[in-house]
C-alpha cells in the first residue's frame, strides 16, 4: 500500500489547516496513514488506543489527528474467518469476562476428557485422557491464580469445577442414552 493509494478526506484537511499550532504537511499525514494502516492490517482491522498512541509518538502527530484519519482512511475489508471472528469477541471483553469465559471452556474440555476416561470400552489404559484432563485443569487452576482480583479467581474455581463435573454427567447422561 503506496501513500498514494490513500485519499484524505476534506474535513481531515480543514482539520490539520486549522491547527496552527503543530505545522503537520501532507508528507506527515500520508505517512501517519501509511503507518495507522499497516498496524490497522497486523491487527486485524481494528486498533486500540495503544496502537494509536503509538504511531502518534511515532509519527508526531497530534493523537486526535490520527483517531481522525483512520475513521477517514479506507480500510481495507478481507473476509474474516470463525476463528478471527471469535478471536476479535473474545479479546473484546473486559479481562475479567476473559478469564471466566476461559475458565468455562477449560472446564468443558476437563468434563469432556473425564467422560472419555470412563466411556472407552475397557477404560483409559494408556492414561491419555486423564491427563489431558489434568493438563486443562492445571489450565484453568493458573487462570484462576492470575486474576487481578480475588472475586474473579474464586469465581473462575468455581466455575471450574461445577462446569466440568456438568459436562462430564452430560456427556454420560448422552453416552447411556444412545447405547
Amino acid at each position: 500500500m503506496s501513500s498514494d493509494d490513500l485519499e484524505l478526506e476534506p474535513d481531515l484537511r480543514q482539520e490539520v489547516s486549522r491547527g496552527s499550532d503543530s505545522q503537520l504537511t501532507e508528507e506527515d499525514i500520508q505517512q501517519m496513514i501509511v503507518l495507522a494502516s499497516r498496524l490497522r492490517e497486523q491487527a486485524g482491522g481494528e486498533l486500540d488506543d495503544d496502537a494509536l498512541i503509538a504511531v502518534s509518538e511515532a509519527t508526531g502527530a497530534p493523537l486526535d489527528y490520527i483517531r481522525l484519519a483512520m475513521r477517514s482512511a479506507p480500510q481495507q475489508t478481507r473476509k474474516r474467518t470463525f476463528a478471527d471472528q471469535l478471536r476479535q469477541s473474545f479479546l473484546s471483553f473486559d479481562p475479567d469476562t476473559r478469564r471466566l469465559v476461559m475458565a468455562a471452556v477449560l472446564a468443558l474440555g476437563a468434563g469432556f476428557a473425564q467422560f472419555w476416561t470412563g466411556a472407552l470400552p475397557g477404560g483409559d489404559p494408556s492414561g491419555l485422557f486423564s491427563i489431558l484432563s489434568f493438563v486443562l485443569w492445571m489450565g484453568a487452576f493458573y487462570n484462576a491464580a492470575v486474576s487481578r482480583n480475588a472475586k474473579t479467581a474464586i469465581m473462575a474455581g468455581a466455575m471450574l469445577g461445577i462446569i466440568s463435573q456438568i459436562a462430564a454427567s452430560f456427556f454420560s447422561m448422552l453416552d447411556g442414552a444412545f447405547t
